[in-house]
């Protein structure tokens, strides 16, 4: 199989490249900088090496020339990845061998494959049809466009479609056209689960613990003192402190970082800022997000920078993970302007969201292939993954995550939240009752982010959210304003925040759900609080059926033993009204004990869950209720 090497110390430009090559049925390795890749290409030589220019320690050219001088490296194809076309560079990078160079700014993955084989073609390593096999089919790219001196684009569009724009390409060698193949439909290859076993807490207890206490508090301690992040992301972090600093010294240290300024015209431009005409220039860009906001956001950067890991991401989709903390973020942003918060708060509740899953990505890389025993038991199981992690690792993600916050000197209105969110209203107040707003407003974000199945964080959870909304007092309309326009605005912000700018070969966590969908499933969903109802919420993004298709099933949630009459009143109103009768009845509920009266669930097929499941699991027990008296093991 064609191997191919991506080295770029940055990860969220290296993995979601290496991720989509080895889409398209590439054996691709990373390597996180010079030293590391001449190693590896020492040890194992490659077909190809797709080269990042500007690394700390041994930089592109450095690795070049040790290539050069090796006569088992000196013939290896490299096409180079740059954030800037430097001229100076470019010479250098010819004279050592390289024939192509492609500038990060404009991602093209139809463009880069189409390189990729014309330069393994012209090598003879591989034919032009070996990528093709056993590939996903990808859309045609914008051709390439001439390169220009310019270090950052001249305009983004406040509407910028994430789709990969025509990757900028200085070609030494004629180039081939890029092909154009037919755009299919986006979905994942997923494998549906069996059911539960019949008792999951009982399952549960039989797992045993695989580190003690003191073995996970050493592990965490290796992870005491946060990295530093990047120069210019400190710098920047430095001097907004003083709110009178000039707006030319903060745009001018952006302008240093191409990588930077270019995410930052695309925030600048998206719907969370937009307000006029597009923004072409940093300034403009620093002017509309404001001074005091800036801050927040260069901080959000870089630390989406510092914790993309690649071990992480053989764990974790890395892609689906920081789009449940981005749409999480985005949500507690708008429910806390909601409760007229103030802008440093809406902007801490954003960052929140954006941390409050990290524990995770700590986990999956201390803990390696062990982390991987306790995802699979979750998945197993069909349970929250906390729970799991409680009882496999004794200290869960969102614990370890005070612990490190703390050693990192992060600010208590941040760390509460972020260790707290999996809790109960209750315990929230009595653990920490003077951050109960802000608690609060975590949970109900991260729980409405499942809900919408926006990302996934590697637990594919849905909660009931309705003691957090009646507690924050939340309107009606805000339940509506983040169904319709916060998935629109999580596309938004992840394409501008990462690395990966191809929205056709972003995964779809919905759709990879909905592949599990075997046959038509209609719900009626009944509850007390319909505009609150998670399980609703879910099925909608799930389903594409007709709203008026006559229902098959009914989803019914209780949260409290006095609902039991009312609900089933409205059962049989509703079924009534519809022209059906003796529905299936899945009911949903705390620990999966309330259940509808007797007599409402005679002649019918019932069946009775816990209410904090996980998609797969609500997913399987509707479809064994569509057929008949096929028993779910729950």
């Amino acid at each position: 199989m064609t191997r191919i090497l991506v080295v770029d110390d940055m990860a969220v430009f290296r993995e979601p490249i290496a991720a989509a090559l080895r889409s398209h049925g590439l054996e691709v390795q990373c390597a996180a900088d010079g030293l590391q890749a001449v190693a590896m290409l020492q040890e194992k030589p490659v077909n190809l090496v797709l080269l990042d220019m500007a690394m700390p320690g041994l930089d592109g050219l450095g690795v070049l020339r040790i290539m050069k001088k090796d006569a088992k490296l000196a013939g290896i194809p490299v096409i180079l990845l740059t954030a800037v076309a430097e001229r100076d560079y470019v010479r250098q990078a010819a004279s050592l061998g390289v024939r192509d160079y492609l500038l990060k700014s404009h991602f093209s993955l139809a463009h880069l494959l189409e390189r990729i084989k014309h330069c393994l073609a012209s090598q003879g390593a591989v034919s032009t049809s070996e990528i093709a096999k056993n590939a996903v089919p990808i859309p045609p790219s914008t051709p390439p466009n001439t390169p220009s001196d310019t270090p950052l684009p001249p305009h983004i569009p406040p509407t910028h479609t994430p789709h990969i724009e025509g990757f900028k390409t200085v070609n030494f060698a004629p180039p081939t056209p890029p092909a154009t193949p037919a755009t299919p439909p986006v979905t994942i290859a997923t494998t549906t689960r069996a059911p539960a076993p019949i008792d999951p807490q009982a399952a549960l207890k039989d797992l045993k613990p695989i580190h003690s206490r003191t073995a996970i508090a050493q592990l965490l301690e290796r992870c005491g003192e946060l990295k530093a992040l990047s120069p210019t992301v400190s710098q920047l972090l430095q001097i907004t402190q003083n709110p009178d600093c000039a707006i030319e010294r903060v745009t001018g240290l952006i302008k240093q970082d191409h990588a930077i300024a270019l995410k930052i015209l695309k925030l600048a431009n998206s719907v969370v800022y937009t307000r006029g005409d597009p923004v072409e220039s940093v300034q403009k860009a620093v002017m509309r997000i404001g001074l005091q906001q800036i801050r927040q956001v260069v901080l959000n950067i870089g630390l989406i920078e510092r914790f993309s890991n690649a071990a992480v991401d053989a764990r974790i989709n890395s892609a689906m993970f920081w789009e449940h903390s981005i749409a999480t973020g985005l949500i507690a942003a708008e429910i806390s302007r909601s409760l007229n918060l103030p802008p440093d708060q809406i902007d801490a509740a954003f960052t929140m969201g954006l941390l409050h899953d990290v524990g995770r990505v700590v986990y999956a890389e201390l803990l390696d292939d062990r982390y991987v025993e306790i995802l699979n038991q979750a998945a197993q199981l069909q349970m929250p993954l906390e729970q799991v992690e409680t009882r496999m690792l004794l200290v869960n993600h969102a614990d370890a995550m005070d612990r490190l916050l703390r050693d990192w000197h992060f600010p208590k209105n941040l760390i509460d939240p972020i260790a707290l969110h999996h809790l109960s209203l209750g315990n929230i107040r009595r653990i920490s009752p003077t951050t109960v707003t802000a608690v609060s407003i975590l949970a109900t974000a991260n729980r409405l982010a499942h809900a919408l199945l926006l990302g996934c964080s590697g637990n594919a959870t849905l909660y009931p959210i309705e003691e957090f909304v009646l507690g924050l007092k939340l309107p009606e309309e805000l339940m509506t304003r983040i169904e319709t326009q916060i998935p629109s605005q999580t596309d938004d912000i992840k394409f501008a925040m990462l690395a990966c700018s191809n929205q056709a070969a972003w995964p779809q966590f919905h759709l990879a759900m909905r592949s599990n969908i075997t046959q038509p499933i209609h719900p009626l969903h009944i509850s007390m609080t319909p505009e609150y109802n998670v399980f609703r919420m879910s099925t909608d993004r799930l389903l594409t059926e007709a709203p008026d298709q006559r229902p098959n099933l009914a989803v019914v949630h209780i949260t409290d033993i006095r609902q039991r009459l009312e609900l089933s009143e409205e059962l049989a109103r509703l079924e009534a009204q519809l022209a059906v009768s003796n529905l299936p009845v899945l009911m949903l509920s705390p620990g999966g004990k309330l259940q509808l009266p007797p007599t409402a669930l005679q002649g019918r097929d019932a069946l009775a869950l816990p209410s904090i499941l996980t998609v797969e699991r609500y997913l399987a027990a509707m479809q064994s209720l569509l057929t008949p008296r096929q028993a779910l093991a729950a």
